[in-house]
């Protein structure tokens, strides 16, 4: 199979190789997602992302797939965040602190969630007049 019209997505693996507990050695999680038919597979150093193609356009059925693919594989079910590359732009585009002075990009942290906070949680962040 070809990789021509396939997006390019990025998966986020949560608490893998994270202080000893659920390590995953890099090579056998690539040949995973290839064998879940997700081509090109990536990974990132030991972080446990991995960047690959697929037609599949369904961000959560993709996570889903991969979830069970590593708990099967390896006998752990970490969370798994998949985003594409347009989202991760769009992330490094709005980025409040770009033109701040005094700001080190390498120090800035960005944390994605699987779905959208409760109301409440929103509410309690945003300052109160």
């Amino acid at each position: 199979m070809g990789t021509l019209g396939m997006t390019v997505y990025i998966s986020l693996l949560r608490g893998v190789n994270v202080g000893g507990h659920n390590r995953i050695k890099m090579e056998p999680l690539r040949a995973l997602y290839e064998s879940l038919g997700l081509r090109n597979a990536q990974s990132l150093l030991q972080s446990g992302n991995v960047i690959f193609k697929t037609k599949e356009q369904d961000l959560v059925r993709l996570a889903t797939r991969i979830e069970n693919g590593i708990e099967r594989t390896f006998g752990f079910r970490p969370d798994v965040i998949v985003r594409t590359v347009s989202n991760l732009r769009d992330v490094i585009a709005r980025n409040p602190f770009a033109t701040r002075p005094g700001i080190d990009p390498s120090r800035l942290l960005v944390t994605f969630l699987a779905g959208g906070p409760a109301g409440s949680v929103i509410s309690n962040a945003l300052p109160s007049d």
